[in-house]
Parts: structure tokens; sequence; C-alpha cells
């Protein structure tokens, strides 16, 4: 299931995707591509970094409307586990793109961890 989830990953839109697999799928598929990213961001510079952080943004926002919307209870679960991962993410990367908008990211969490 895992390697299925991997190979859809790149090919499906990500509000599509993550509801599309179990919890730990898309927990562990999301951090393996973040890793990838991150490691290929690193190595091109600050700009490829400067990038990577802004599509991290875009993602915490288009899950944080999934989860405004109507959904499941699975999948709210589902979602609000992986925002709490992107935030965390953010947390990560962000110094090393010089921002330090850490009051942001938490207040994102606030809102998605009851």
């Amino acid at each position: 299931m895992i390697g299925e989830a991997v190979r859809a990953y790149p090919a499906t839109p990500r509000g599509q995707w993550v509801r599309q697999w179990p919890g730990q799928a898309v927990l562990c598929v999301s951090q393996k591509y973040w890793t990838a990213l991150v490691h290929e961001s690193l190595r091109g510079g600050p700009s490829a970094m400067s990038d990577y952080l802004q599509l991290n943004n875009d993602q915490i926002e288009e899950i944080v409307k999934i989860v405004r919307g109507k959904l499941s209870m699975q999948n709210r679960v589902t979602l609000q586990a992986r925002d709490s991962q992107f935030v965390t993410n953010r947390l990560i990367i962000s110094p090393l793109v010089g921002e330090r908008n850490i009051l942001m990211s938490m207040s994102v969490c606030v809102f998605m961890c009851p």
C-alpha cells in the first residue's frame, strides 16, 4: 500500500491524495517526499530552499482550507495530523532561509490541533 501511495503522490492533486490514503500512509509518504525535497533544496542553494518553503506554506494553506470544510471524521483526523507535521516541517526549514516567523506556524498548529 505504501508503495502505491508513493507512486500516486506526484501524480495526484494534494487535496485529493490526502483523502485517498489511510492516515499512516499519508504521514509516511508525505515525510518521505518532504525529506527528499529538503535535501534537493539544500543542494540547490538559498533560492531553492526559499522556493520549497513557499511550497510548504502553500500546502499548509491547502490542508487548512480542506479541514475547514465538510469531512469525514477519519479524513479530519488524518489531515489534522498531516497539518501538524507540515507546521513542524516549516519550523525546521524556516531558519534555513532566514525566516523566523514561528508565531505564524504556531498559530496554524493551535488552530488545527484540538
